[in-house]
């Protein structure tokens, strides 16, 4: 079903260098990548809300110029190296509603000390506004086109899948 999804280019023209990763030979370029830069983005889908039953289903990574979605095995895969990246206390991950990834994490032994979360920083400038992710993509940078959904990113035509 999520494999009959298919974008069109204008669907994905947002995503600048995005590469769908679902086996585990793909997993050593993306955290060789995420080696060399001091600052990422992280976003987990998971198969549920209860951080207790439910498990990470995909893991959506960013630098400044590359954009990875993890699933499938390859999500499984890259738990371990991910777990040094996220451990290390001189890169910054950033993310939008960070908790509910933190729960997710720390059950594979990753505990983030440095991190900026997105949502919080929003609710300090006006908490008054509408704080979801999309909502936030709108106002801050004007994306007023249909942002992908975890759905979506595994249909997208844009992408190399290892």
């Amino acid at each position: 079903m999520l494999g009959s999804l298919l974008l069109t280019e204008d669907d994905t023209k947002h995503l600048k260098n995005y590469e769908l990763v679902t086996q585990e030979e793909g997993v050593g370029d993306v955290l060789n990548a995420l080696d060399r830069v001091d600052r990422y983005a992280l976003d987990l889908e998971t198969t549920g809300l209860d951080w207790i039953r439910d498990t990470i289903h995909g893991i959506c990574l960013a630098t400044h110029d590359r954009e990875w979605y993890v699933t499938h095995g390859a999500a499984k895969a890259i738990i371990p190296g991910l777990s040094e990246i996220v451990n290390n206390p001189n890169k910054v991950m950033i993310g939008h509603n960070l908790k509910f990834d933190f729960h997710f994490m720390e059950r594979h032994g990753m505990r983030c000390t440095n991190f900026l979360d997105t949502m919080i920083a929003q609710f300090m400038i006006d908490e008054n506004q509408r704080l979801s992710l999309k909502e936030q993509a709108f106002l801050q940078m004007g994306l007023d086109e249909r942002l992908p959904g975890f759905k979506d990113l595994l249909g997208a035509t844009k992408t190399v899948s290892y």
